[in-house]
């Protein structure tokens, strides 16, 4: 079961590197990032736009959501930054497996620890 659980993280790692890609080029396009994953493309506005993308990860462990700013102190709207989590579902061996996110400056965080990141952050590459 650990090792099914180790391999399942990279079902969040994956579906996190692509979100933020995706939020890079809609940041490129209308200069701010989507508040929203799932739906129909939309500019909309700094706060109301969407990225058009599943908010499930490609293989259904984790569910992804975006907030405003970054990891960081220093950004807290959407055209300065934002942070995607992937939370694992509710069913399944990822339950208390921790959450995972990644910032637009480019930190990768781990809550190894399942504590909402307050201690026990680690790499995406830890184990």
């Amino acid at each position: 079961q650990n090792y099914t659980k180790q391999t399942r993280r990279s079902d969040a790692q994956i579906a996190l590197t692509q979100a933020a890609n995706q939020q890079e080029r809609f940041f490129t396009e209308f200069n701010w990032y989507a508040a929203t994953l799932a739906g129909t493309r939309s500019s909309g506005t700094s706060t109301t736009g969407v990225l058009g993308i599943s908010a499930t990860s490609p293989e259904g462990h984790y569910t992804l959501s975006p907030t405003t700013g970054t990891i960081a102190a220093g950004c807290t709207a959407n055209s300065c930054g934002y942070t995607l989590t992937a939370t694992p579902v509710t069913t399944g061996l990822q339950v208390n497996d921790g959450k995972f996110r990644i910032d637009s400056t480019g930190v990768k965080q781990w809550d190894k620890l399942d504590n909402g990141f307050t201690s026990g952050i680690a790499k995406w590459t830890d184990k």
